[in-house]
């Protein structure tokens, strides 16, 4: 009875049309299909550059995702299948094809040692370098990292190789002749004042004279704490200098308190409140240690 009213009106008479909503997104994925079209025969590619078109490139990321997880209509997928956009799926986008290309950490380290070669060869032997060069930073770089116990022991050996530890050793060597020698002279100019006693039978020496400033320099060292705990020993055998019964502290004279090594944690690095010239200084106290 209710079916027959409702024909009698002609209810049943008009088809269902689409609502204007699905119109417009059915409207708006063609238009972005074919802007992807315009994007392939442009640059030979379904795989839209992020700064080309940041729109586009996700829009067609999501078609890729809705087709993996079979989540696309037939239609949609059949518009897309026509244009060839799912043959590229196996393949490698560009922007990943240009990450295999780059080289590895291990290649440009090889090619900095190469360098390093060259240079050896142009300059003599010498690995002295500009600090603030590119190669020179590298150097520094591998002398810190050899110092601190942080260089495989690949890469000790390649550069062991070429004689790169060579000039260190040669640098500990000198400052080790430069340490005695200075500790000779030393030794030397207290046996003059020994024996400046022995003659005169006390250490009044003239002021300015050679020996009477030597003694003003060691009282003063020896006041300002920087004297070794073994030169204020020998002087105050001598008794020249009153003996302090203080601490000894890294084989000087000092009552002073160690300093605190300046450190930092990961978290303050990551979060970024440690500043370039604390970490040199955290760096300096690792290596005195």
């Amino acid at each position: 009875e209710r079916i027959g009213l409702l024909q009698e009106i002609g209810f049943f008479d008009e088809k269902p049309q689409k609502s204007p909503m699905k119109e417009s997104i059915e409207e708006m994925w063609e238009e972005n299909r074919q802007a992807l079209i315009a994007y392939k025969g442009e640059h030979d590619t379904f795989f839209v550059s992020q700064q080309a078109d940041k729109k586009l490139a996700r829009w067609a990321d999501n078609q890729r995702q809705f087709h993996r997880r079979g989540e696309m209509n037939e239609k949609r997928h059949k518009l897309l299948q026509e244009i060839g956009f799912f043959d590229e799926l196996g393949k490698k986008s560009p922007k990943k094809k240009a990450a295999e290309k780059k080289k590895s950490l291990d290649e440009l380290w090889e090619e900095n040692r190469q360098a390093l070669i060259a240079h050896k060869m142009e300059h003599n032997g010498s690995f002295l370098f500009h600090s603030k060069s590119k190669l020179g930073k590298w150097v520094e770089y591998q002398r810190r990292a050899h110092k601190l116990g942080k260089m495989s022991v690949k890469r000790f050996t390649l550069l062991n190789e070429i004689d790169f530890f060579h000039d260190e050793q040669l640098g500990e060597r000198r400052e080790e002749a430069i340490r005695k020698a200075t500790d000779a002279m030393w030794e030397k100019t207290r046996q003059e004042l020994v024996l400046y006693k022995e003659t005169h039978g006390d250490y009044s020496v003239a002021p300015k004279s050679r020996l009477g400033r030597w003694i003003e320099n060691q009282r003063r060292a020896y006041k300002l704490y920087d004297m070794p705990a073994e030169r204020a020993e020998l002087m105050q055998q001598m008794g020249l200098f009153p003996e302090r019964p203080e601490d000894m502290v890294d084989g000087r004279t000092s009552p002073r308190k160690k300093r605190k090594k300046p450190t930092y944690t990961e978290e303050e690095d990551e979060e970024g409140g440690v500043s370039p010239v604390r970490k040199k200084r955290a760096t300096a106290s690792v290596e005195n240690t």
